[in-house]
């Protein structure tokens, strides 16, 4: 499993759209993108990808993207493609993610898309 997290990195670092978005204050532009590419790679009977929110003290909210195995709860991964004026960006394991993305929230403006 941790083979296709891999390759779904490949794809994120590959794909134009999100390489245009990755800078500070298009958090929301970068989670939309990389969720639908999340979308059509990952089974979803067997992962979960959800926008979640943080706030922060300058931008107020901050989204990025969760990516949950719905068999084994240590395959769960964040992906904060742009970071935060505070924070730098984070694509990693859910368990060793920044203090600062552990509070986080579900994302229910970007459930719409």
């Amino acid at each position: 499993m941790i083979e296709k997290i891999a390759d779904f990195n490949n794809i994120l670092e590959k794909d134009v759209e999100i390489a245009n978005v990755t800078k500070k204050g298009y958090c929301r532009l970068w989670t939309k993108r990389a969720a639908e590419l999340a979308r059509s790679f990952f089974d979803l009977n067997e992962w979960e990808i959800k926008a979640r929110e943080i706030t922060t003290k300058r931008c107020g909210d901050h989204t990025f993207l969760r990516i949950r195995n719905l068999n084994d709860e240590k395959l769960s991964f964040f992906y904060d493609g742009t970071g935060t004026y505070e924070f730098g960006s984070y694509c990693g394991p859910e368990s060793e993610s920044p203090d600062h993305l552990k509070n986080n929230r579900l994302d229910y403006f970007h459930q719409c898309f």
